[in-house]
């Protein structure tokens, strides 16, 4: 099945749940007719009527709700992908609650894996930049196009950020920065030129709307579903700009760095172009063509088992064909 049409049945599961589906149809006879005819219909009925238990297993397991949902969402691919196979009727409310199961408690351990990872980064940041270390690291750095902060606690990130020399200061937040009180990003939003985080972690950041209005450019990552551009135009008035996921036509084998590459991407572009980020603002046309490269490098992205971000002549290709063969 197309990662699209994948995609198509999954964005139904809210309204389902919301209102409802019946059939007299049987789990095995509902699975047939997805794996011949790709029936949306039978999948979305399969959905309704197993997804209750599905996500109380990953809610069960995951606290954060988010994790929980992407576990739920992952469940019913593997079911998609699976659908093909010889099934015994009453065999799916049993296998679903397995699969399930063992998605949720991977998601958990990496979870608690990236957290104690990103607790230990921010240990060795205390020890090995001490505030007069990191300034004297800053007074000998010399100017620069471009300036990335990343995994540095805020009250550093906030540092390097204001210090002078760069043309383009680039902020990629991680959980952990849009949680802390204590240094809020909007108390140093105005030395970010440009802040790429993914939807979760900026619906977990409370004071947003007075960051985002501090922003030249503020992307927002979903990643099926799309991303979310919010800027300034050069008239002064704020911009947003919808950028749909790029189609592909297979399912990826990789999704861990699509939002490296996509940031990388737009990053490049604008530099390229020659934008001014002293301004404040950008041309509606630059945005909205650094994005949509982005989106096709982020999609290339997911097909790269290896480190490395795709080259701008597979980009291209990308974008000429219009999609993901």
């Amino acid at each position: 099945m197309a990662s699209a049409q994948l995609g198509a049945v999954l964005r139904q599961i809210q309204r389902l749940f919301s209102e409802g589906s019946s059939t007299a149809l049987s789990d095995t006879q509902l699975l047939a007719g997805f794996a011949a005819r790709r029936d949306e219909a039978a999948f979305a009925a399969l959905v309704a009527r197993h997804g209750p238990m599905v996500l109380a297993v990953c809610r069960g397991i995951l606290r954060d709700p988010h994790d929980a949902e992407d576990a739920f969402q992952a469940t019913f691919l593997v079911l998609a992908r699976k659908a093909g196979s010889a099934w015994a009727e009453g065999q799916l409310g049993g296998w679903l609650h397995k699969v399930a199961y063992r998605i949720a408690v991977r998601a958990s351990a990496d979870a608690a894996r990236r957290r104690a990872l990103e607790r230990r980064a921010a240990e060795v940041a205390a020890v090995e930049y001490t505030r007069d270390a990191l300034e004297d690291d800053l007074r000998a750095a010399m100017p620069c196009d471009l300036r990335v902060v990343a995994s540095f606690p805020n009250h550093l990130a906030a540092r390097v950020l204001s210090a002078p020399g760069a043309g383009v200061r680039f902020f990629a937040p991680a959980m952990r920065n849009m949680l802390d009180r204590k240094f809020p990003v909007a108390r140093f939003a105005r030395s970010i030129d440009v802040l790429s985080c993914n939807c979760r972690e900026w619906e977990t950041l409370e004071d947003r709307e007075e960051v985002a209005w501090q922003l030249s450019i503020l992307v927002v990552t979903g990643g099926p579903l799309g991303s979310s551009v919010r800027y300034t135009t050069i008239a002064g008035e704020p911009g947003r700009l919808q950028v749909p996921a790029f189609p592909r036509n297979r399912p990826p084998r990789d999704t861990n760095r699509a939002g490296e590459s996509y940031a990388a991407t737009l990053l490049i572009t604008l530099l390229d172009h020659g934008w001014d980020a002293s301004s404040g603002v950008v041309e509606d046309d630059l945005i909205r063509t650094a994005a949509q490269r982005a989106a096709a490098a982020a999609a290339l992205e997911l097909d790269l088992v290896e480190f490395g971000f795709p080259d701008v002549s597979q980009i291209d290709e990308a974008l000429r064909l219009g999609h993901i063969a």
